[in-house]
């Protein structure tokens, strides 16, 4: 992996990942790396390794194990360092 590893705070434009202490109670995980999908493209911004994990609420948050990336058709990867991450959908 190139390029920059965040550890706190990284964002794609559409996204924003900010590192949590832990995850909250009653997550369920997804069936796919996909964390949010375009409405018009239907591009796409997926998590390499790790799982992504949907609140009741419909909040999100990822599990990374070891450093990996987001990808998406459009953007330029972000490399997420190990933690836990909520991200935000940015309007």
């Amino acid at each position: 992996m190139k390029g920059n590893i965040y550890e706190h705070r990284a964002s794609s434009r559409d996204v924003l990942f900010t590192k949590v202490e832990g995850l909250p109670e009653g997550l369920i995980q997804r069936p796919s790396q996909v964390i949010v999908e375009g409405e018009a493209t239907g591009h796409h911004h997926r998590l390499v390794a790790g799982r992504v994990l949907e609140a009741a609420t419909g909040h999100l948050y990822l599990e990374v194990v070891r450093a990996t990336q987001v990808v998406h058709q459009e953007h330029t990867p972000i490399t997420l360092a190990p933690g836990y991450y909520a991200a935000t959908r940015l309007l």
